[in-house]
């Protein structure tokens, strides 16, 4: 049977596994500040959940996806993070530009612009999955980079 992503995720059950990973992806976030039982709770009914949801597809859909979690996205995709049923991508936190400008995913996005008039201040990133948006803290973009541009 083959998989209609979109068509998928509106279902009922695409909608209950889209809150149970957006569920986990909170509670992992909390559980990096607290140890608080009802956190560890969370994590474990979450990852429970996933996997029966992770069964399920790979029964009806022979593909087998995996939760992954990075401070650009979270979401679902197989081990090779070649097909993501879904990729939420997350406003990265504020930073500060370097004489490097600023770092999304490992790799530096700068041009003379950004570097000259705005080295020390601090901005706001945010990403998709083609480019990388800085903005200054009013919310006006300062520049938009090519994501595959970035450089090591």
């Amino acid at each position: 049977m083959e998989l209609k992503k979109k068509k998928f995720l509106k279902s009922e059950f695409g909608q209950e596994l889209l809150g149970t990973i957006q569920a986990w992806d909170k509670a992992l976030e909390r559980g990096h500040r607290c140890e608080d039982s009802t956190v560890i709770r969370d994590l474990a009914w979450c990852q429970a959940q996933w996997e029966v949801y992770q069964k399920a597809i790979k029964h009806f859909y022979g593909i087998e996806y995996h939760f992954t979690r990075t401070d650009e996205y979270y979401g679902l995709c197989t081990e090779d993070e070649c097909d993501f049923l879904f990729k939420k991508n997350r406003e990265l936190p504020h930073q500060k530009v370097t004489r490097r400008g600023v770092k999304v995913d490992g790799k530096w996005f700068w041009d003379d612009d950004l570097v000259l008039m705005h080295l020390g201040k601090t901005v706001n990133v945010t990403t998709n999955d083609t480019e990388v948006r800085i903005e200054n803290l009013s919310g006006e973009v300062i520049a938009t980079f090519d994501k595959s541009m970035g450089s090591n």
